[in-house]
């Protein structure tokens, strides 16, 4: 909902959507991740269902996991995980323990992964002095490990929060 200048509530409509967005969650791309993976892990099962009869073996089987259902379900990961509530973070963390069963082999946990690539992301955004957001970020006097988070002051006087690892 956003008020105009008279105080009256309105719907947010954004043309790419086909309904309005009420709530600003990311349930709904989460569900459509969740359901996207379930897809994939039935040829998962049919891999190991075949590697039982000396064809496909646990590697095969973790490439595919990583190649196809890792890369939907951490896709623009950096954007999503961060705000998505703890429901979300268990169904998604739930299809990773089931491909590690099916698989019988321990996989990257989501959360590792997030972690991981904001991480990454906040070193490239440290390197490049032309990124609009390289003066937001800096590395502690060690060098080595980034600071931890940055208040900032926007154009229009509100406080942005920016974390980072």
């Amino acid at each position: 909902m956003i008020r105009d200048s008279g105080g009256v509530c309105q719907q947010l409509q954004v043309p790419w959507a086909s309904t309005s967005v009420n709530d600003l969650t990311w349930t709904l791309n989460i569900t459509q991740l969740v359901k996207k993976a379930h897809q994939w892990l039935y040829f998962l099962r049919r891999l190991r269902k075949f590697g039982c009869q000396g064809g496909m073996s646990q590697r095969t089987q973790r490439t595919f996991y990583t190649a196809i259902i890792e890369s939907i379900l951490t896709s623009c990961i950096t954007v999503w995980y961060g705000n998505s509530t703890a429901a979300d973070c268990k169904r998604l963390q739930r299809v990773v323990r089931t491909a590690e069963r099916i698989v019988q082999a321990p996989l990257p946990s989501l959360q590792d992964i997030y972690h991981c690539r904001v991480h990454r992301r906040a070193c490239s955004i440290i390197r490049d002095p032309s990124h609009p957001q390289h003066t937001l970020l800096s590395l502690l006097p060690s060098g080595r490990r980034l600071l931890h988070s940055v208040w900032v002051e926007a154009e229009n006087n509100i406080q942005c929060y920016y974390h980072s690892l």
